[in-house]
Parts: structure tokens; C-alpha cells; sequence
């Protein structure tokens, strides 16, 4: 999968429709404006950019005040991050969110990510029931999730202590791909719950999963325990 070259497209996209869409609209699952989400999204792109091209760690603003036009800023942080991506090699060691993986091509994968999910937040400002991204396939979808378990659940579920009351298993109809959450929320891919099951396409998996479809979505199918679907979306396991 060429990380890259995703990232490419989909930042492309979002820089699009920032120059398209009316920003002072809300997001529809965040508390931020679609300016807002453009500064802040600007902000993560120059943030992973420097780490990369100085290997260490840096610190950034959650969402910054800006002092140009919002699309302006994002292209601004658009090609810095590509700028550093394409410079330096994907082996090459840098900080990142992940111990067991300390190279620039972490952030590829981390970057084409939060750009896909993010566009989605974009879009919602005119569409609250937007579909997932098309720019990138239903393999690429179900990789966030797969990211999402494997970079951020562990420690936010051991730091936080959270937990559900029983498995949960999250269904992709069009990748034949599922992902069953643990008690304790751990994540495996053999282990299918006969309990409550999510189902739908990998991208409605992906938004789900993020907080950003509820289950009240058509793209999902619910069977099951109702309190453990609701309980995995409170639990304190996303950044």
C-alpha cells in the first residue's frame, strides 16, 4: 500500500474543499467549526513534518489562531508535511506514537489517517451523513481501523482503565475484515463474538469506530447488546 501517494490525494482533497466549502459551518461530531478543523488539521500536517525532519519530538497547538485565510494555511502545512515526507527515506529512525515502530514511514500511514477522517468532519460542515472518503478503497478503510487498535487503544485503554462489559466485534461487509474488541479492550482478528456485532462497509467501520457515525447510521447493521455498542463509543480510547 503506497501510503504516500494516498496521502497525496486525500490532502489534495481536503485542500479542495476547504477552498469550496462555507468554513463557519459546525462539524457534525466535533465541537469545532469547519475553520476551525482546517487550522487544526494545517497544524498536524506542520507538526509531523518537523518531527520528521528533525527525528524528535515537538510540540503543536490543538487548534492555532490563524493570521491568513484558513485553505491558505492548510496548503501552507500541506506541503511542508509532503515536502519532508518525500526527503527523507520511510526507514529512516524518527519519533513516534508508536515504540515498536520509530521511522518516517509511521507518520505516511499516520498522516493519510488523520487526513481521511478529518475530510470526512470537513464534509459534514455541508452533510452530516456524508459518506466515508471515495478517494481511498475499502482496504485503506479498514487499515484505520487496524491503526486505530493498534497505535492508540492500548495505552488510552490502560491509562483511562477503561473497559466494556463484553466483546464487541466491528464487521466489514465489502473487505471480509473484522476486528473483535475484548473486555479490556484488546483487539484480535480470529476471535468473532457471537454477542454484538457491528457490521458495514470498512469506511462506515472507520467512522464508527472514530465517533463519527453513531449507530443510528444506515451504513451499520446492529445485533446484539445495545449498552456494550454504547459503552465502546464512551469508552476514553481516541485522541
Amino acid at each position: 500500500m503506497d501510503h504516500l501517494q494516498q496521502l497525496r490525494v486525500v490532502t489534495a482533497a481536503f485542500e479542495a474543499d476547504a477552498r469550496a466549502l462555507d468554513l463557519s459551518h459546525p462539524t457534525a461530531a466535533l465541537r469545532w467549526t469547519g475553520h476551525d478543523l482546517v487550522a487544526h488539521l494545517g497544524e498536524i500536517h506542520r507538526w509531523a513534518a518537523a518531527i520528521v525532519a528533525t527525528g524528535k519530538r515537538q510540540t503543536r497547538t490543538n487548534v492555532p489562531e490563524l493570521t491568513e485565510p484558513a485553505a491558505d494555511w492548510y496548503a501552507g502545512g500541506r506541503r511542508m508535511l509532503l515536502n519532508s515526507l518525500e526527503s527523507r527515506p520511510a526507514s529512516d529512525a524518527v519519533w513516534t506514537l508508536k515504540r515498536s515502530d520509530r521511522t518516517a514511514g509511521f507518520w505516511h500511514r499516520r498522516q493519510l489517517h488523520e487526513t481521511i477522517v478529518h475530510l470526512w468532519d470537513l464534509r459534514s460542515t455541508a452533510d452530516p451523513d456524508a459518506a466515508p472518503p471515495p478517494e481511498v478503497d475499502a482496504e485503506t478503510h479498514a487499515e484505520g481501523i487496524d491503526e486505530l487498535f493498534d497505535v492508540f487503544v492500548p495505552k488510552a485503554a490502560e491509562q483511562n482503565q477503561a473497559s466494556l462489559p463484553a466483546p464487541l466485534t466491528l464487521r466489514a461487509t465489502d473487505t471480509d475484515r473484522f476486528w473483535t474488541v475484548h473486555r479490556d479492550l484488546s483487539c484480535d482478528f480470529e476471535t468473532l463474538s457471537r454477542s454484538t456485532v457491528v457490521s458495514g462497509p470498512a469506511g462506515a467501520l472507520l467512522l464508527f469506530a472514530w465517533n463519527r457515525y453513531t449507530p443510528a447510521s444506515s451504513a451499520l447493521t446492529i445485533t446484539g447488546n445495545a449498552k456494550v455498542v454504547e459503552e465502546f463509543r464512551r469508552a476514553r480510547i481516541r485522541p
